[in-house]
């Protein structure tokens, strides 16, 4: 009876085994057909020059605050 039982059991754990193999075999064959099948990242090419080389010319005397009207005066 005692050995049945430990032939059972080891049985068991050999089917547990195959099945996380078996499982693990079919998620990285899928992850690597998504990865193969995935479009390449677009590199972005910028043609041309910026029209602007030189720095602004602004000192503070330039630059002035904005005037704001309160729209609620009532």
């Amino acid at each position: 009876m005692g050995v049945n039982k430990i032939n059972k059991t080891c049985g068991e754990i050999m089917s547990l085994l195959r099945l996380i193999i078996i499982f693990l075999l079919v998620y990285f064959t899928v992850k690597l057909i998504q990865n193969l099948l995935k479009a390449p990242p677009q590199k972005t090419e910028i043609k041309g020059s910026p029209k602007r080389k030189e720095p602004l010319d602004l000192s503070n005397a330039d630059i002035e605050d904005a005037d704001f009207k309160e729209i609620n005066d009532e």
